[in-house]
């Protein structure tokens, strides 16, 4: 996975999350593709751009959960 995919998954990630949506499809390029559940829930309280914080982390901890992590330049 490059860099940019990886952004563009975890970007997708973060908008579930902020959504409240329970489940992230990953398009793999397959006839079917992936389906990763248990999104955790947004958080209701704090500012706007808390709000995308926690998600954002939350994102990234969501995907390294599920075995995709971000690509190292080295």
């Amino acid at each position: 996975m490059t860099y940019l995919q990886y952004i563009s998954l975890r970007s997708h990630a973060v908008s579930c999350i902020m959504n409240a949506e329970s489940f992230v499809k990953v398009e793999t390029g397959q006839k079917q593709p992936d389906f990763l559940f248990n999104l955790p829930s947004p958080q209701t309280s704090g500012t706007s751009a808390q709000r995308f914080a926690y998600a954002k982390q939350a994102a990234t901890k969501f995907l390294s959960n599920h075995g995709i992590n971000e690509p190292s330049f080295f």
